[in-house]
């Protein structure tokens, strides 16, 4: 991640997207945002698993995605 707290970069109130891209077409779509003129960087590769693993110059994080997803649904009910 670019300088700077990588939790603060991921979990900011700033806008942004996260795009899940196929390796076949990873090329092309940096490609195309490259020519648009939009800013991006690639976090890291999926895996199996149920786990969110970041790691960047400021440290290593492990997070439980069910986990997430429960604190995250007690929080903002349907």
């Amino acid at each position: 991640l670019p300088e700077g707290s990588a939790l603060t970069n991921l979990f900011s109130e700033n806008g942004g997207y996260v795009l899940a891209v196929t390796d076949a077409h990873l090329e092309a779509v940096q490609s195309e945002l490259k020519s648009a003129g939009v800013w991006f960087y690639p976090l890291g590769k999926t895996v199996a698993g149920n786990q969110l693993n970041l790691e960047s110059h400021s440290g290593k994080w492990t997070f439980d995605l069910d986990q997430l997803q429960k604190q995250w649904n007690s929080k903002n009910p349907q």
